[in-house]
């Protein structure tokens, strides 16, 4: 598999340490709207990976720790209109308990942003 971006590599190895220097080093707002084909974002591309459930959820977690609050990354769409919750709800429909970790992770982020509104 190609990646357009190393970010998008370090979150499918499910390389923490990896994600951690490239957020450490760039822009993170600009890690985190970087897309790669299909329109995925970092995010859209860590619920999506390919990592055994409890190494995914490490590395949303750290990602979701890292991410700006009050940008909207959440509400990001790939290029078919699916928004990072809407992409982990429709995988924990098929995956079933062990992705409500996933989709609570993603929850407590978006809570925290709107509690930033408030």
């Amino acid at each position: 598999m190609g990646y357009e971006y190393p970010i998008h590599a370090a979150i499918q190895l499910g390389r923490e340490d990896v994600i951690r220097i490239l957020l450490q080093h760039n822009s993170r707002a600009e890690q985190f709207k970087l897309r790669r084909c299909g329109g995925c974002t970092p995010l859209h591309n860590a619920v999506d990976s390919r990592q055994s459930t409890r190494t995914k959820i490490a590395v949303l977690r750290l990602l979701l720790a890292k991410a700006p609050k009050g940008i909207g990354v959440l509400e990001l769409r790939d290029d078919e209109g699916t928004s990072v919750l809407d992409l982990a709800r429709k995988q924990g429909q098929s995956a079933g308990v062990e992705y409500e970790e996933v989709l609570d992770e993603i929850e407590d982020f978006q809570d925290d942003e709107k509690d930033l509104s408030v």
